[in-house]
C-alpha cells in the first residue's frame, strides 16, 4: 500500500453494545482516559462542513436473554446473618438487575462523507458483526444527512435493523459512539507516537497511517471486549521482512527475495 497517496479525512467509527460475556474484563479504564492530544500532532484534516468531525454511530443489540426458570421449592443458604430465600426468589432478584454492557468498536476509514461511502462503511461493519454471530437490531447515530438518506434507511429496513438518531446538537445522547471516537483518536495518536520512534520515517510520513492505526486500535479493543488474546507478529510501526516472489521477466534467482517493510497493523481481508 503506498501510504503517500493515502486520501482518507474521516473515519466511521461505529461501538455495539451487548450483554457482557462471562470472564471478560468488568471495565476498560482505558476508555475514562481523557482525549489529552498527545501525540504526533493533529492527526485528522478539518473539514469545511459545519457538522464538524466524523459522524458517530452505535450499533446496539437489543435481543432478549433468559434463563431457565425451574420451578423448585429448594431452599439456598446465604451466608451468615442474612434470611434464607427460596431459588425462585433468588432468580427473581438476579433477574431484576440491570444487565452490564460491553462495547466493541469498529472502525472504517472514509475519503469522503458522501452516501455511498458511509453506506458502504456501514455493509462493511455490518458484515463484521454479523461474522461474529451477533445479531444487529439498532442502528443509533447523530442527526448528520448522510445517515438520513433513502439508501440507508432502504439498507437497514430490508435487514429488520431499526435507525433511531439523537436531538439535535445532543452528543449525550449518543455517548457510548462519542465515548468511541475520544478512545479511537486518542489511542491512534499514541500509537503512531510510538510507530514513529518505531520505524524512524519521517513524521510527515508516518501521519499518513492513521488509517491502519485507527483500526488496529479498533481491533485490540475488540480482543478485550470479547474476551480474545491479541497475538500480532510485531508492534505497529516495526521494522519487519517479508518475502516476496516475482514472476515472468522480473524474476531473477538471484535478487534477494527479503525486504525491508514496517508492520502497519493486521490486514482487513486475512483471517
Amino acid at each position: 500500500m503506498n501510504t503517500e497517496t493515502n486520501q482518507n479525512k474521516f473515519m466511521l467509527v461505529c461501538a455495539y453494545q451487548f450483554p457482557r460475556l462471562p470472564e471478560t474484563l468488568p471495565a476498560q479504564e482505558e476508555l475514562e482516559k481523557e482525549d489529552t492530544g498527545a501525540g504526533v500532532g493533529e492527526l485528522f484534516w478539518e473539514d469545511t462542513d459545519d457538522e464538524g468531525e466524523a459522524s458517530r454511530l452505535a450499533l446496539e443489540e437489543a435481543e432478549d436473554i433468559s434463563g431457565d426458570a425451574e420451578q423448585s421449592e429448594e431452599k439456598i443458604k446465604e451466608p451468615e446473618g442474612s434470611e434464607e430465600i427460596s431459588k425462585e426468589e433468588r432468580e427473581a432478584k438476579e433477574a431484576s438487575e440491570p444487565f452490564e454492557f460491553s462495547v466493541a468498536y469498529f472502525v472504517r476509514p472514509l475519503r469522503s462523507r458522501r452516501s455511498g461511502d458511509v453506506l458502504r462503511a456501514l455493509q462493511e461493519v455490518y458484515i463484521d458483526v454479523k461474522m461474529l454471530g451477533l445479531p444487529v437490531n439498532r442502528l443509533h447515530a447523530d442527526r448528520a444527512r448522510e445517515f438520513r438518506t433513502p439508501a440507508v434507511a432502504e439498507w437497514a429496513a430490508s435487514r429488520d435493523v431499526q435507525i433511531t438518531r439523537t436531538e439535535g446538537d445532543m452528543p449525550a445522547q449518543n455517548g457510548v459512539a462519542e465515548q468511541a471516537v475520544k478512545y479511537i483518536k486518542s489511542r491512534t495518536r499514541i500509537l503512531l507516537s510510538s510507530a514513529q520512534e518505531l520505524s524512524g520515517r519521517d513524521v510527515k510520513e508516518v501521519k499518513t497511517w492513521w488509517p491502519m492505526a485507527a483500526e488496529t486500535v479498533a481491533a485490540r479493543q475488540r480482543c478485550l471486549a470479547f474476551g480474545q488474546t491479541s497475538n500480532p507478529p510485531s508492534g505497529f510501526g516495526d521494522k519487519v521482512y517479508v518475502k516476496r516472489k516475482k514472476y515472468g521477466a522480473e524474476a531473477k534467482d538471484l535478487d534477494a527475495r527479503w525486504s525491508e517493510a514496517t508492520y502497519l497493523g493486521p490486514a482487513r481481508d486475512v483471517p
